[in-house]
């Protein structure tokens, strides 16, 4: 998934900043609020490089060092998708309007 490695460091600063407690810079829930605050944070897009230059000071903030990696990944194709609510369909496409649909 491209947004894997955003969702890792996601998880990481929230575990960093709880086990920290009163210590830590920001807390599990400032942090969410202010990532959530860039929109959707799809690879690529400037909120998913806003939330990774967000994560970057929080950790170095902690006293950790940090660097950015290049990878490649198989481009997700969002094919469309539908949900029935009684006999009516409703259909979809998760990236629409999005810079991952481009």
């Amino acid at each position: 998934m491209p947004q894997f490695g955003l969702r890792a460091a996601l998880v990481a600063a929230l575990l960093c900043s709880s086990a920290l407690g009163s210590a830590a810079p920001a807390t599990v829930e400032s942090d969410l609020a202010t990532v959530l605050k860039f929109g959707p944070r799809v690879t690529g897009s400037a909120a998913g490089e806003q939330a990774r230059t967000y994560f970057e000071e929080q950790f170095r903030a902690l006293g950790y060092d940090t660097r950015r990696e290049d990878f490649t990944y198989a481009r997700f194709d969002d094919l469309g998708s539908d949900v029935r609510v009684g006999d009516r369909p409703l259909s979809g496409l998760a990236l629409q309007g999005t810079a991952g649909a481009r």
